[in-house]
């Protein structure tokens, strides 16, 4: 499919010049992607590299061990932060490096000051083991810090006060000069709002999340999502409550927030449990039982809504209590069986 794209594009179909910018790693197939592009029109690509030396034969100090226990005695470890957390970007460069086709300008800038930090950024950047000529930490050198916090809440916490404490020593330092790495921004994205969030009478810090995953943004496109994947699943009950969690979805079919535990406790009392129907489950390569299925319960609460109105004989509401639901299903919450039917049924 690729192939054929490529093969119908042209340079009129094309900016003048695409550049690509902040990139740290990029795959194989990206990469003879961009390679494609090139040769239609003006491609530049801007890299992240941490190290000017070549370090695509570096590796950490386990698979060293290793090496030198099976006769490698020029396995070299380089720096160790860059050896163990750099995988990725090295598997990246080696390819940058092994393409003689492209056009490779180097742009490092050597870190100024004999901070801890400095001589960090230094070490990777010259590719030297710090082992080698180590220096003694200045007692009021605080460029690095490490903090150990007990749950993510408390790290946001600690972050801002570190914040302003930087920006009370320092009154150049603006909220544009900094940036925060995490490794997951989604899971820390609510406590982001919930501690840096605007409040009066408190400090504020400006601030925006970036990378965060649209769904988290749009809960509605993740309920798009749960529909498509409740489609091919079993249609397990839970999964098919979560959908009320959205609000759209219960304007759509004509319900209230209100209405959702009365629902969820139907579907406790009913006992449904998963599988459209009996025939469902048969495409399972389950046996064609139609107990705990959504159309069995469902069928119960109709028999409910409507049985359970009229007047029985003693004997004969104990044996529909047998088969059908309570009698809370009169009235209002009698008329939502019918919507939560064709919920069920459309979804």
């Amino acid at each position: 499919m690729l192939d054929e794209f490529f093969s119908q594009l042209t340079p009129q179909h094309l900016p003048e010049r695409i550049t690509l910018f902040g990139i740290a790693s990029l795959a194989p197939m990206y990469l003879a992607m961009v390679k494609r592009l090139a040769e239609l029109t003006d491609v530049c690509l801007f890299t992240l590299n941490p190290c000017e030396a070549y370090w695509g034969d570096i590796v950490d100090s386990r698979r060293k061990l290793r090496l030198r226990e099976q006769g490698d005695l020029f396995a070299s470890e380089g720096h160790p932060l860059l050896a163990s957390l750099g995988k990725q970007g090295r598997d990246f460069f080696e390819l940058i490096a092994a393409d003689s086709e492209l056009d490779a300008r180097t742009g490092f800038a050597e870190p100024v000051g004999n901070s801890l930090l400095a001589r960090l950024q230094r070490d990777i950047l010259q590719l030297n083991d710090p082992q080698a000529a180590p220096q003694a930490l200045a007692p009021d050198d605080d460029s690095v810090e490490i903090h150990a916090s007990h749950g993510p809440m408390r790290e946001l916490e600690v972050l801002k006060d570190r914040l302003l404490a930087r920006f009370a020593a320092d009154p150049t330092l603006t909220p544009a000069d900094i940036a925060v790495l995490t490794p997951d921004i989604n899971a820390y994205a609510p406590y982001i709002d919930a501690v840096f969030g605007k409040r009066e009478q408190v400090p504020n810090i400006p601030y925006s999340i970036a990378d965060r995953r649209v769904e988290r943004e749009e809960p509605l496109l993740a309920s798009v999502a749960n529909v498509l994947d409740l489609v091919d699943s079993r249609f397990a009950a839970d999964a098919v409550l979560a959908l009320l969690d959205t609000p759209a979805l219960l304007e759509r079919f004509g319900l209230g927030a209100d209405d959702v535990p009365f629902i969820q406790q139907w579907v406790r009392d009913t006992g449904i449990r998963w599988g459209r129907d009996a025939a469902h489950k048969a495409a399972l390569g389950l046996p064609t039982d139609p107990l705990f299925t959504w159309r069995w319960g469902l069928d119960r609460l109709l028999l409910g809504s409507v049985l359970l109105r009229r007047r029985w004989p003693g004997r004969a509401v104990r044996c529909l209590l047998k088969l059908v639901t309570g009698g809370w299903c009169a009235g209002r919450v009698g008329r939502n069986t019918g919507t939560l039917c064709q919920l069920v049924w459309r979804a």
